[in-house]
C-alpha cells in the first residue's frame, strides 16, 4: 500500500509539469548581398542585415544533400561564405535562412558546368567491324565533361571528323542530355574508317572501325593433277578463282571454302581450304579405282562455284592370284600400275569368302607391300572342302572356286 502511494505521487508530479517552450525569434532580416556565379567551382557569399535577438543559419541544398553554414557577424550583418568545394556539382541549388527552425528567407539558383574548362571527352565506338556497302554502320557516342566531371549543357556543338577511303567528312552534332551520337556508315570499298570528335577545341582520341568485304559472290573453280589414273597415290588440287563481294572487294583472308565431291555411287567426299588473297585451294587423294567425280565448292550461306567433272581411269589392268599347295595361303601379285611400275604401298586388296552354297562367310583385307599381298585361311576356321572366293583390287574383281587341303582350282 505504501508503494502504491509513492507511485501516485510521482504520476501526479509528472502530470503537473509544464511543457518546454520553443523560443520564438523576433529577428528581422534584410538582404544585403547575394552573390553567386553562373558556373560551378567558385565560392558563394550571402549577406543579411539582422535586427533583433536570435541566431541565423544558412541551409544550402543540392543533389548531394543539405549543408548547414554558420555566419560571421560583422556590424549587425550575418555574412555566409561558401567555399568552392561545395559548389562543384552543376545543377539547381536551394538556400534557406533559418532561425529556431523558422524559415526567414529562401530562394534558389542554378550553377552550370564550366564550359571553358573542358577536361575530357569520353567516346564509345562500335561495333568495330562492319560490312562494306553503305548499309552497315558503327555508332559513335560522345560524352564531354568539365573539370569537375559535370556534363555540358544541351545544344553544345560537337565536331566529328570521319575518314573513309581517303575522303574526310566533317560535320556537327549537338549534345542532348549530356551526350551526342552519330551513326557512321561505311563505303562500298573495304578498308578502315577513322573517326575523332572535338568540343570547344578539345579533341578526343582516334577510333577505328574495320570495313570488311560484304557477302561473297559466286565464283569458279579449277583443278590440277599429274595424271588421270585412279592410283590412290597422287593428289588432285582444286583451286578457286579470286573471290570478291558484289562491290569488287576481295574477301577476307581465312574465308572457309568447302569442296564437295560426289562420286558415281552418290557418296559425298569433302575437302576444305581457306582463302589467301581471295583464292582458296585444297587437295584430295586420287581414288583407288575407276571413278567419276562431280565437284562443287561452297562458302556456307553466301556463294557457290560451278560444277567440275573429273574422270579417273583404272591404274591397274590385271593381277595374278596364286595359292600354296594346300590352298590355304592366297598370294596376290605382283600388281603393276599403268606404267608397269609396282603399285603404291598400302593399296587395298579385298578377299571375300563364301561356302560351296554361296553363303557369305568372311571379308578380309590386306595392303600391298612391294606390289604383293597375301591372305591365310586358318585350319581352325576353314575346314577342308569347297569354297567360292572373290579377290578385288583397284576395282578389278576375280572370282574362283578352291578346294582346301588340295592343290586344285576350278
Amino acid at each position: 500500500m505504501r508503494w502504491k502511494f509513492y507511485i501516485l505521487v510521482m504520476l501526479a508530479s509528472l502530470g503537473c509539469r509544464e511543457g518546454e517552450e520553443v523560443p520564438n525569434t523576433n529577428l528581422k532580416v534584410e538582404v544585403v548581398a547575394v552573390s553567386h556565379p553562373s558556373s560551378v567551382g567558385d565560392g558563394l557569399e550571402f549577406q543579411f542585415h539582422l535586427q533583433g535577438n536570435g541566431n541565423a543559419l544558412l541551409l544550402l541544398e543540392n543533389s548531394f544533400g543539405p549543408l548547414l553554414f554558420q555566419p560571421k557577424i560583422i556590424n549587425d550583418n550575418a555574412v555566409f561564405n561558401i567555399p568552392p568545394k561545395f559548389t562543384e556539382e552543376a545543377g539547381e541549388y536551394h538556400w534557406k535562412l533559418v532561425s529556431n527552425s523558422k524559415v526567414l528567407l529562401s530562394d534558389k539558383f542554378y550553377l552550370g558546368p564550366r564550359i571553358g574548362n573542358l577536361s575530357k571527352i569520353e567516346t564509345y565506338f562500335g561495333p568495330r567491324s562492319i560490312r562494306a556497302g553503305g548499309q552497315d554502320y558503327s555508332m559513335l557516342t560522345i560524352i564531354p565533361t568539365d573539370d569537375y566531371d559535370n556534363p555540358l549543357p544541351d545544344s553544345t556543338v560537337v565536331s566529328i571528323s570521319q575518314l573513309v577511303d581517303f575522303k574526310t567528312n566533317v560535320f556537327e552534332v549537338r549534345l542532348k542530355d549530356g551526350l551526342a551520337y552519330s551513326l557512321l556508315y561505311g563505303e562500298e570499298k573495304a578498308g578502315r574508317m577513322l573517326v575523332t570528335a572535338a568540343v570547344n577545341g578539345v579533341p578526343s582520341k582516334e577510333l577505328t572501325s574495320i570495313v570488311s568485304p560484304s557477302n561473297s559472290t559466286d565464283f569458279k573453280i579449277g583443278f590440277e593433277r599429274v595424271h588421270d589414273f585412279a592410283d590412290g597415290n597422287q593428289v588432285v588440287r582444286f583451286m578457286t578463282s579470286p573471290i570478291t563481294d558484289r562491290f569488287g572487294n576481295t574477301v577476307n583472308d581465312g574465308t572457309l571454302v568447302n569442296f564437295i565431291v560426289k562420286n558415281k555411287r552418290g557418296e559425298l567426299l569433302k575437302s576444305m581450304g581457306t582463302t589467301l588473297a581471295g583464292i582458296a585451294s585444297s587437295n584430295m587423294l586420287h581414288p583407288n579405282e575407276e571413278e567419276e567425280w562431280g565437284v562443287t565448292a561452297y562458302i556456307t550461306g553466301e556463294a557457290k562455284s560451278n560444277e567440275l567433272q573429273l574422270n579417273f581411269k583404272s591404274a591397274i589392268k590385271d593381277f595374278e592370284v596364286k595359292w600354296s599347295k594346300n590352298n590355304r595361303k592366297i598370294i596376290v601379285g605382283p600388281i603393276l600400275g599403268f606404267m608397269g611400275q609396282l603399285v603404291p604401298e598400302g593399296l587395298v586388296i579385298e578377299l571375300k569368302i563364301y561356302d560351296s552354297n554361296g553363303k557369305f562367310i568372311e571379308d578380309k583385307q590386306a595392303h600391298a607391300r612391294s606390289g604383293m599381298g597375301s591372305f591365310e585361311l586358318d585350319k581352325g576356321l576353314y575346314l577342308e572342302g569347297d569354297y567360292h572366293i572373290t579377290v578385288e583390287c583397284a576395282g578389278i574383281k576375280k572370282e574362283m572356286r578352291i578346294k582346301l587341303a588340295q592343290n586344285e582350282m576350278e
